[in-house]
């Protein structure tokens, strides 16, 4: 038995599904662990701890150190209560839907009376219309971790903001409850985001180090600011628009203001490209002497500026480029200029850059360029159309890579003929266009691969008379993770191509089990990554007529069929899984029992 002590310290960093089941261990780990569920409590919709903190006020509610509060769920005098009962609170997440009132009011040139006389009258109400009442009852000067959270801004307001509309007061109001703040997150807080809200951040809270601030309008620059803030580490905005204006002058300023800066977090969140292009005056003057990491997501910069960011950074290792336009000249698309554009910053970076994760020209990419990074160890390439990788350059010349991730890949014609010393040991394949012999010479050849995701890939077929399925056999040796999402099977037929609908019956096989199949519905969210199931299992002497189906055969029952039936479920086809060792396997987001 661990001593007391270690027991202790190693429970703290225990996740708090795992806790659970220490609860269960003995009676020693019972009282060990018991505090740590404590330590984040949630009073939400989902969970609501408010009865736990009544009845355990004096034995646990000391350990609490995280409170995650929705609005409308406690009264003032409740919240005060909270307050009482949780002396060591030091981290607050308050989640609040902001209503037509409140946005009238922020969205007048002077809208301080109003409101303020609106939050004194709340009283005995528990829906607000403003967080400043629920955190007055909570906040003061332990808090040293802040994250609001507006659930609603109305669309006509967002897009037409009148422009003597600020927020300025308000946000002296909040944040002057908490001015000795570490750590403040806006989430859909501040529609538009300018200078001067963070010069008024940095004014009420001097010690922040972490800042984190996402909304659905703009981003602006309005005025210049040359107040430095030595204690800022990590900055992060996420706008949907107003880059093209305003990406220069927060680059200049994050460099200029931030000289202690570690990570610096810009993101064009609407996903369309802003076609702006930087002058050389601001590469030239950007330097970030401490940055650590760097991720600069369909901003649309220059090359200039993306090699100046690279280059001024002797501490940088971990730098993501999603922008495809800084690889275009001055004069427009060029392929040539494109790619030597591309393989000149490939060649230039430095070899502290352990983590790299660029977006691919639109031309086939010649990947030698990447055998002078000799110490990267994560690489994740992106294209916005399926490019043609050639996968054995990548093998070969990385030698100390760990982790390859490829997205819109085309690997077809990617099969390996014999073994490589990549010690390439996770790979991750979103929408590549694949087959199945190809996959199976990459995880045959490649010795050290021992997870291996893929989402949303296509597996082509040439032929109208191959089985309506897909063989998945893994190599004799033990593998840790393997996660299948959404797989669909593409006919390559004639002059003509067609994708079926998602694959949703898998057949798992194993020396030690007896063959397996299972129906598992797929069904995407809104950003069409997670994906949720439900398995059936299918009986095997159901499988038998469709195993032998090819695609002429289901041509010949509907001519636009893209899918056929067993046990009256519609399918995309099947794949099967042949595994020796498998510690996890995960199907369509479910965890399968292996």
């Amino acid at each position: 038995m661990l001593p007391l002590e270690t027991l202790e310290r190693i429970a703290i960093h225990v996740h708090r599904r795992d806790i659970l089941c220490c609860l269960t261990v003995c009676r020693e780990w019972y009282f060990v662990f018991l505090p740590c569920l404590y330590r984040s409590i949630e009073i939400s919709n989902n969970a609501n701890a408010w009865h736990a903190i009544q009845h355990h006020q004096d034995s646990l509610c000391h350990n609490v150190h995280e409170l995650l509060l929705d609005d409308g769920l406690l009264s003032l005098d409740e919240i005060n209560a909270v307050r009482t009962y949780c002396p060591n609170l030091v981290s607050i997440y308050f989640c609040w839907w902001r209503p037509p009132l409140l946005s009238t009011l922020l969205s007048m040139a002077s809208p301080s009376a109003q409101l303020t006389a609106m939050e004194e009258s709340i009283v005995s109400t528990v829906t607000f219309e403003s967080p400043v009442p629920a955190l007055r009852a909570l906040c003061g000067k332990h808090i040293r971790q802040l994250t609001l959270s507006c659930l609603s801004w109305e669309p006509a307001y967002i897009y037409n903001m009148p422009t003597g509309s600020d927020f300025d007061d308000w946000l002296r109001r909040i944040l002057g409850l908490t001015p000795c703040l570490q750590y403040l997150a806006l989430e859909n807080v501040l529609p538009s985001l300018d200078i001067r809200h963070v010069e008024i951040i940095h004014a009420s809270c001097p010690d922040l180090v972490d800042f984190v601030s996402a909304g659905p309008a703009r981003i602006m620059y309005t005025r210049a600011s040359t107040s430095v803030v030595p204690k800022m580490r990590s900055l992060r905005l996420v706008y949907a628009g107003g880059w093209n204006e305003a990406a220069g002058s927060w680059l200049k300023y994050a460099s200029y203001c931030y000289p202690n800066l570690e990570t610096l977090y810009l993101e064009n969140a609407s996903g369309n490209p802003t076609w702006f292009s930087y002058t050389s005056s601001v590469s030239h003057s950007l330097a970030f002497p401490q940055l650590k990491q760097a991720h600069l997501i369909r901003l649309d910069l220059d090359y200039n500026t993306v090699y100046a960011i690279q280059s001024q950074a002797p501490r940088l290792y971990d730098l993501s480029i999603d922008d495809r336009c800084c690889w275009l000249s001055s004069s427009g698309f060029d392929q040539t200029s494109a790619m030597n554009r591309f393989n000149d910053f490939i060649v230039r970076v430095q070899d502290r850059v352990l983590r790299l994760r660029l977006s691919l020209p639109e031309v086939y990419p010649s990947l030698s360029a990447f055998r002078s990074c000799t110490k990267l160890r994560d690489l994740s390439l992106k294209s916005s159309e399926s490019v043609v990788i050639d996968l054995r350059v990548l093998l070969d010349g990385l030698h100390a890579l760990k982790r390859l991730s490829l997205t819109h890949a085309d690997l077809i014609d990617q099969v390996l003929w014999a073994s490589t010393q990549s010690p390439i040991a996770r790979l991750e394949l979103d929408q590549v266009k694949l087959t199945s012999d190809g996959i199976k010479s990459i995880l045959m050849h490649c010795h050290q691969i021992d997870q291996l995701i893929a989402t949303q890939c296509f597996w082509y077929h040439t032929s109208m008379y191959t089985p309506i399925g897909v063989q998945m056999e893994l190599p004799q040796r033990h593998f840790y993770f393997i996660q299948i999402n959404s797989q669909r099977l593409v006919w390559a037929v004639s002059t003509y191509v067609t994708a079926w609908d998602p694959i949703q019956v898998y057949g798992l096989t194993s020396p030690e089990c007896q063959e397996r199949w299972l129906n598992i519905a797929t069904r995407s969210d809104n950003n069409k990554k997670s994906l949720t199931g439900s398995i059936v299992e299918l009986q095997p002497d159901t499988m038998k007529t469709v195993l032998k189906m090819s695609y002429a055969d289901i041509l010949k029952k509907s001519a636009s069929c893209h899918y056929t039936t067993v046990d009256g479920y519609k399918t995309g086809g099947y794949m099967t899984i042949s595994y020796s060792s498998v510690s996890k396997l995960v199907i369509n987001g479910e965890p399968i029992a292996v």
